[in-house]
């Protein structure tokens, strides 16, 4: 049901599971995914509070309620929610990519470095941190490190297609624009349905307008989140925008 978006089914199934075993964690934990999904936030910080009163090292929960504290921009409690976290599972990485979202949110940018740089200590395997590194970079207009952090996650995997359209932008951030149109051109070579990067590649070297101020295009191309959704036991991570205009990393939630 929650993969179907058929949200009321989900949450009559979820209470059903409560009801049956009132300290099965999860459910409540997962119920509050749901309604973060619905954007009802006061509900779903109910739901994880109960999840973590039931098991007070419930780590979803914490990271759950600190995702939700971000993007009501009250960072210092997000933060203190990611802290707990990182004292149950001091090596789980998605708590570091969340938390450097939320020192990036707050301009904190060394601290995101920190964070994703910690987070490539667990996992140097993962092209997605190379990029979200990359990203905070490039938002501090460090362009030559920028570069050098999408080369990694393009080592890693070269169909990476984030860190192809990504290194697009910061050579025409730099006015490199026929560097920008290759990178594009892989990009479309990967997957045609990015062809409108191609087209706006023309079109805005003669504004001098950056990509990112100016694309009417889905927000796709951005690096997916950490978004760890347990339901029930099960794992799954999915595409939405991790990282706002040429500023910061996104946050991951586990349902």
């Amino acid at each position: 049901y929650d993969d179907l978006k058929q949200y009321d089914k989900a949450l009559n199934d979820f209470n059903k599971v409560t009801e049956i075993d009132p300290e099965y964690t999860r459910a409540y934990n997962s119920r509050g995914v749901i309604y973060k999904r619905l954007k009802q936030y006061d509900k779903a910080l109910k739901e994880y509070a109960k999840a973590i009163e039931v098991d007070s090292l419930f780590i979803g929960s914490y990271i759950n309620r600190g995702i939700i504290y971000d993007i009501e921009k009250e960072y210092d409690k997000a933060l203190k929610e990611y802290a707990k976290a990182i004292e149950i599972d001091p090596e789980k990485v998605s708590i570091y990519i969340n938390r450097a979202y939320t020192y990036t949110s707050n301009q904190d940018y060394d601290k995101a470095i920190n964070d994703l740089t910690k987070a490539i200590e667990i996992d140097p395997k993962d092209p997605y941190i190379y990029n979200s590194l990359a990203l905070v970079f490039q938002g501090k207009k460090q362009y030559d490190k920028a570069l050098k952090e999408y080369a990694k996650a393009l080592a890693i995997d070269p169909e990476f297609i984030y860190s192809y359209i990504n290194r697009g932008d910061t050579y025409n951030l730099e006015g490199e624009y026929e560097k920008a149109i290759q990178e594009y051109t892989k990009t479309i070579s990967i997957n045609p349905k990015f062809a409108h990067i191609l087209i706006l590649s023309y079109v805005l070297p003669k504004t001098g307008i950056a990509f990112r101020n100016d694309r009417a295009s889905p927000k796709s191309y951005i690096t997916p989140p950490f978004n760890w959704e347990v339901v029930i036991g099960s794992a799954s991570i999915y595409n939405s925008p991790a990282f706002p205009p040429m500023s910061s990393p996104g946050p991951s939630t586990q349902s």
